[in-house]
């Protein structure tokens, strides 16, 4: 089983296995720690589909194994958050995007380009300034 997001969730926890770092449990380390338990003794809950929209299979293939994912169709609710990350040598323009029936933890980050033409309603036109 794998946490996805890992390093990006739980920063307190995986600093303290950096090399040449001190061994401080902190109280952010402690929440993270309780979140990670968390996380890995909650029992996903399967249910039956609901609606008549269609689902998306994701896989990814390599040649250690294969990877898949059946997902439904979620409905954004609100933007939370916009930032341009640097990858490499390239900037990605992104979206933390709350999704309906989805906590606020539960928010993800997605390309801004990619939302705006899946869901223009969340990104209110600016006029033009002359």
């Amino acid at each position: 089983m794998t946490i996805g997001g890992f390093l990006r969730d739980f920063p307190p926890l995986t600093t303290l296995t950096q090399n040449k770092v001190k061994f401080e449990f902190s109280e952010a380390c402690e929440r993270s720690f309780q979140e990670l338990k968390d996380r890995l003794t909650s029992a996903m809950v399967l249910t039956l589909p609901e609606g008549t929209d269609g689902f998306a299979i994701y896989f990814e293939a390599s040649r250690v194994g294969l990877g898949c994912m059946l997902m439904h169709h979620e409905v954004s609710v609100e933007i939370l958050e916009q930032k341009v990350r640097r990858l490499r040598n390239k900037e990605i323009a992104s979206v933390k995007v709350l999704w309906r029936n989805h906590l606020v933890k539960g928010a993800t980050w997605e390309v801004e380009a990619d939302m705006k033409s899946r869901y223009p309603h969340l990104f209110p036109s600016t006029p033009i300034q002359a």
